[in-house]
């Protein structure tokens, strides 16, 4: 899924207008249809039903202020033949619901009186940005919103429920819809409501106009908006719109499509569900395929569907009317060809537009043709991209690309998203690629454009991958990261094309880069295809990257057998740079394997070769290895000494991946030792920047030195390892979706899991496995870096001075409720030394039995506690 999914939106809900009927607009709202009674997907609301109830209960009287089920503002929808025949939403100075007033000239009217139209649906996931346009609008600050975004988006859906919050707030108000209005009438409704507005708003009084010009062109009516908003100062303008107005102090809000899924979101059905994009589409489904559910099987393709429907109400609500009757996997399958796989009839929606391309069309229409054919050249790009790929690839001059992006953007025809640097990169939604390169394909201009994409895609690849090991680690890894999905089309390309050696090459270059994602089995993969395209099998450099490919898959003995014959060629061509990069990975693969004894010598051969090619990087990264290798073997002070000469030679090198590796190393050889309380600052350092970087393999390696760290640097009490297991379990998730993590569990790890188990029991040890399940890697690796506490010091009042700090730690656990051998396990010694501390702990606090000491500790507890708020908490 795109890294984009943080651009997020809301769903559109139908609602009902004058007569009771609704339609849907292709922006998702609705509006007058004749015969529209059919009920609402979104809500389950049944055919009948009264305007704001559901299966005709009977509506709320009074709906607070903040309620998302508002009243959808009526419109000027021109049902007459001119402005005498209009019906305008007002609202009035009080408080009261959104009025319906008629005015023969079609001015400014504020006369209080109910118009019973509410919307059917509520508003799901735009509480900041109704907070905020509401707050806007109530401070007067701003006399000019613009309200833009791509058809369906949810533009009328938020402005009539900003309406509806202002007018609950007191301010007088005007809904105004110039979708069906030609431009001199919708002009002249401007002029006249700029005409009588004086008289009706009293002194002091603010006064809100929406503006809802749907899918009408906004820049016609620019110098009658910008008329009014000069005569009336203390009216705001709410204009809704695909693009901004074009008016003087503007200030325009852009709305983004639906909030979609995470991976991790993925993992559980219920906190998938509450994702926006799945909520809606559940919600749509009710009516038409009510036992339709999340499960562990189809949340994937579900996730995956609404990405492809990027978010947008109308695809999902198309989506949905397909969805009754074939699977979401078969859905997701068509929408891979075309986006004509989404199709209703008028049964199904009562949008004007019955097929995404009918809609996709029509959001391009208002573009002259030479910019549509532009736009439609950037579905080449596979990702989010910038305005330097643009020109790479289509050979145009910088500055008129900027201006091109800049009207697609103000279109809402791109997304666009601000980097941490200022820079900007934009994306064209799913749906809208796969029409245009329909219409490229059409016109034969595919075959081509796709060439000068993959060839400028593999050029800027190699370079950064080139940077992954050096100072400009960070900025490539983000590059990389934003144009994924474009380096495997490129790879694809080259495959498909049949040309091996370039495939090959590009696929062995980019493996480090995978494996830091965590893709080892899908590395593997893709450069088995590229090696098995003529001619892409010849090379041994591809061949050694996939040996480390399989290494990292957990892959043994195929990472072994392919690393030995590269090193067979590289050793024939009389390629020492090569030859010692695959003795490292072979070094590795003996270490994974368990021979670490056979991995020794070998380490300290390439060592040797890197330094006589003057590679101060490699022999860095083989002294990094070689530490974790003689840790293994029982020497840990030479192990720390070569973990250290490898820190130094990351920061020297400007490799801070390599820099956190060793630092990683070191504090796994000292979670290992005696001092197992220095392990946790390495170890913290080295997880929060693999993190950092995005190297998931090695996050997860982290996680489980810093479970050690944690069991073994914390006196062994019981947070300490209820995090350790906790820590443990997550670490294995992270292996388990990789494949293999770059450091072997060390000896005193591997009997971890099985103390843990033992130290808190069953129960407690599986309900730390179990929320270990539930965490994303971001809050797991928080839980490790978060500080354990510390035991809380037994009250003074109790007698608890006499007691040693074992004597304190049986005592402070059998007010727990824990029992000898629960009590033993906890502290990690004998049944029987537990039970005789206690004999000692009931002597000295002259306590007859452990019922005694219980009662008598929770007494000073509870004393404590009320008489020192602060002492209780520490």
């Amino acid at each position: 899924m795109s890294s984009a999914r943080g651009m997020r939106t809301e769903g559109e809900p139908r609602v009902l207008t004058h007569d009771g009927t609704a339609r849907t607009t292709d922006d998702g709202t609705a509006r007058t249809a004749p015969g529209g009674d059919r009920g609402d997907p979104h809500t389950g609301t049944e055919p009948g039903a009264k305007p704001g109830t559901e299966h005709g209960a009977k509506p709320a009287t009074k709906p607070g202020p903040t309620s998302h089920t508002g009243t959808r503002p009526g419109a000027d929808t021109g049902t007459g033949t001119g402005a005498g025949a209009a019906t305008a939403a007002t609202t009035g100075g009080t408080g009261t619901r959104a009025a319906t007033t008629s005015r023969e000239d079609g001015g400014w009217d504020a006369t209080p009186a109910r118009t019973g139209l509410r919307s059917l649906a509520p508003l799901v996931g735009r509480d900041t940005e109704l907070a905020e346009l509401t707050a806007t609008v109530l401070a007067g600050r701003t006399r000019m919103l613009s309200l833009t975004g791509p058809v369906g988006v949810g533009k009328s859906r938020l402005a009539a429920a900003v309406f509806d919050a202002v007018a609950q707030a007191g301010v007088r108000g005007r809904y105004l819809d110039l979708d069906t209005l030609g431009t001199e009438e919708a002009a002249l409704r401007l002029r006249r409501i700029r005409d009588t507005m004086s008289g009706a708003v009293s002194e002091g009084d603010r006064a809100l106009l929406v503006l809802d010009f749907g899918l009408r062109p906004p820049h016609e009516l620019t110098p009658a908006v910008a008329s009014l908003a000069d005569a009336c100062g203390r009216l705001s303008i709410l204009s809704v719109a695909s693009r901004p107005l074009g008016v003087y102090g503007e200030r325009p809000v852009r709305l983004a499509p639906l909030a979609l899924p995470e991976p991790a979101d993925t993992a559980d059905p219920d906190r998938l569900a509450r994702v926006p994009a799945v909520r809606l589409l559940l919600s749509c489904l009710r009516a038409g395929r009510p036992g339709f559910r999340l499960t562990a099987e189809n949340s994937a393709v579900v996730a995956e569907l609404c990405a492809r429907l990027d978010g947008l109400p109308l695809a999902v609500e198309l989506a949905a009317s397909r969805l009754k009757v074939i699977s979401p996997a078969a859905l997701l399958d068509g929408l891979g060809r075309s986006p004509e796989a989404l199709y209703g009839t008028r049964a199904d929606t009562t949008s004007r537009h019955l097929t995404m391309p009918d809609a996709l069309a029509h959001s391009w229409s208002a573009l002259p043709a030479d910019r549509r054919a532009l736009l439609s050249r950037l579905a080449v790009f596979a990702d989010t991209f910038d305005a330097v790929g643009v020109s790479g690839v289509l050979g145009l001059p910088l500055p008129e690309v900027h201006t091109a992006l800049g009207e697609y953007v103000d279109h809402s025809l791109l997304l666009c998203e601000e980097q941490p640097d200022g820079d900007m990169r934009f994306r064209m939604p799913s749906l809208h690629r796969r029409y245009a390169r329909t219409l490229l394909e059409r016109q034969e201009a595919w075959t081509g454009l796709e060439a000068a994409h993959t060839a400028h895609v593999t050029t800027t690849a190699l370079e950064l991958l080139g940077a992954l090991d050096g100072p400009e680690q960070r900025a490539a890894l983000d590059r990389l990261g934003h144009g994924h999905e474009d380096l495997l089309a490129a790879l694809d390309a080259h495959v498909t094309a049949g040309d091996g050696p370039a495939a090959a090459r590009l696929a062995a270059a980019a493996v480090p880069y995978w494996l830091l994602r965590g893709e080892a089995r899908a590395a593997v993969a893709r450069l088995t295809a590229a090696r098995t395209t003529p001619g892409g099998g010849e090379d041994p450099a591809a061949l050694a990257a996939l040996g480390a490919a399989h290494l990292g898959s957990g892959s043994l003995a195929a990472a072994r057998d392919c690393t030995e014959k590269a090193l067979a060629l590289f050793t024939t061509a009389g390629d020492a740079q090569g030859t010692a990069d695959t003795r490292l990975t072979l070094a590795r693969v003996l270490h994974e394997q368990g021979d670490s004894e056979a991995a020794e010598p070998v380490l300290f051969s390439v060592r040797t070769a890197y330094a006589a090619l003057g590679d101060r990087h490699g022999a860095a990264t083989a002294a990094a290895l070689l530490a974790d290798v003689l840790g293994t073997l029982g020497r840990t002070a030479d192990g720390l000494r070569l973990a250290d000469e490898a820190e130094r030679g990351g920061e020297e090198h400007g490799d801070a991946r390599l820099t956190a590796f060793a630092s990683l190393v070191r504090g796994r050889l000292l979670a290992g030792g005696p001092d197992a309380g220095r392990a946790l600052a390495p170890a913290q350092e080295a997880l929060l920047a693999l993190h950092h970087l995005g190297d998931l393999p090695g996050t997860g390696a982290a996680l489980l030195v810093m479970a050690q760290a944690h069991a073994r640097g914390h006196a062994g009490t019981g947070q300490a390892w209820e995090r350790a297991a906790l820590l443990s379990a997550a670490a294995g998730a992270v292996r388990e979706q990789v494949g293999g993590l770059p450091l072997s569990p060390p000896p005193a790890a591997r009997d971890l899991t099985a103390e843990a188990r033992t130290r808190l029991g069953d129960a407690a040890y599986e309900k730390s496995c179990r929320a270990a399940g539930k965490l994303s890697l971001d809050e797991a690796v928080g839980r490790a870096v978060e500080p354990v506490r510390r035991p809380r010091a037994l009250p003074r009042s109790a007698g608890t001075e006499l007691l040693t700090a074992r004597e304190q730690e049986v005592a402070a656990l059998v007010a727990e409720g824990l029992t000898n051998r629960e009590v033993a396990r906890r502290l990690g010694i004998a049944e029987w030394t537990a039970v005789n501390t206690l004999r000692k702990v009931m002597r000295k606090l002259d306590c007859s039995s452990r019922v005694h000491v219980a009662q008598k500790i929770l007494r000073a507890q509870q004393r404590t506690a009320a008489d020192h708020p602060a002492e209780a908490v520490r």
